[in-house]
């Protein structure tokens, strides 16, 4: 059920046949959604709640927030497909999906983080009127 919600959204932006089934067959798109999520909840939480300091009430160390996330986001999806592709003994040369893939992960993700944020920010005491 949730391999077909995450396959949906990430299919309607981005979509390449033999990948695409692999990665729907195999339940990634839930695992990669999953993760993608919880990191992309965790890391506003944290700079709204743990951080919350008002030395960090700038827009520009949200967008290192922002960044980390995307990068943390980036390598787990790559690794996450990589791993399982091998380990699934998934053969053929799918460097320019898993490329694009990531990237629209990440952009996704990052929606999705802002998205969190404009959500959250009115409950933390220092940083409520970051980002925006």
């Amino acid at each position: 059920m949730l391999n077909n919600l995450f396959a949906t959204i990430y299919e309607w932006v981005y979509y390449s046949p033999e990948f695409s089934a692999n990665l729907f067959q195999f339940n990634l798109y839930m695992l990669i959604g999953i993760t993608t999520g919880l990191i992309a909840i965790a890391l506003p939480l944290i700079y709204y709640f743990f951080i919350n300091h008002p030395r960090f009430n700038k827009i520009f160390h949200w967008l290192l927030i922002l960044i980390i996330s995307d990068v943390i986001i980036g390598l787990s999806t790559v690794a996450l497909i990589e791993y399982n592709f091998q380990v699934l003994d998934i053969t053929g040369n799918f460097t320019i999906n898993i490329i694009e893939f990531t990237v629209i992960n990440i952009l996704i993700a990052s929606v999705f983080f802002s998205l969190i944020s404009v959500g959250i920010k009115n409950f933390s005491t220092n940083c409520s009127k970051t980002p925006f």
